[in-house]
């Protein structure tokens, strides 16, 4: 048998492992597969310029075919796959968000529940204290009669007066003048 024949022996017998890996499990290598694609294409063009080619063109062409259509099929199957699993990944991802969502939505309405209580119990306690300061101040103004208060530019005038004079001045009694006080009692 002559080295081309051999060679075309070899070829039916690595196209057959490719294809059976073609229908193999999917975590097995393509890397055979193209390598053998490679190697195919490589006999194909040494036939074509071979003058005794033991296999003819059409059945070289037929395997390279075989091969192709297989690889693309496993292709097409893992990129549907590929697109599957990143459809599946992005809902995944979305209903994690929507549940960390869920659950910061129920904190801030508890707390939003907190901070209305605690707003109607401020209003309740002012109202009480503006009944209990009104209360306290027709009481003063019944127990206290004849009282003017000042203005505030009353009030004024008389601390600019003391900041302008002072503070009154304190005279110390002498000893001759308190012992006058002491006898004249």
């Amino acid at each position: 048998m002559s080295r081309v024949g051999r060679n075309c022996l070899e070829d039916d017998e690595k196209l057959r492992e490719a294809v059976r890996l073609q229908q193999a499990p999917k975590h097995e290598s393509d890397r055979v597969v193209s390598a053998y694609f490679d190697q195919l294409r490589l006999y194909r063009d040494a036939c074509r310029d071979s003058k005794h080619a033991p296999c003819s063109n059409a059945v070289i062409e037929e395997k390279l075919q075989t091969v192709q259509a297989s690889y693309e099929k496993k292709v097409r199957s893992l990129m549907k796959s590929i697109d599957r699993l990143t459809k599946e990944n992005e809902r995944v991802k979305r209903e994690s968000k929507d549940h960390r969502r869920t659950a910061a939505f129920k904190r801030m309405e508890t707390e939003l529940g907190l901070h209305d209580a605690l707003l109607a119990s401020f209003a309740d306690a002012v109202d009480q204290l503006s009944r209990d300061l009104s209360s306290l101040n027709s009481l003063c103004t019944q127990n206290v009669t004849g009282f003017v208060p000042k203005t505030t530019l009353c009030a004024r005038d008389v601390l600019e007066q003391f900041s302008r004079k002072g503070p009154p001045r304190i005279d110390f009694k002498s000893r001759m003048e308190l012992s006058e006080e002491v006898c004249l009692k």
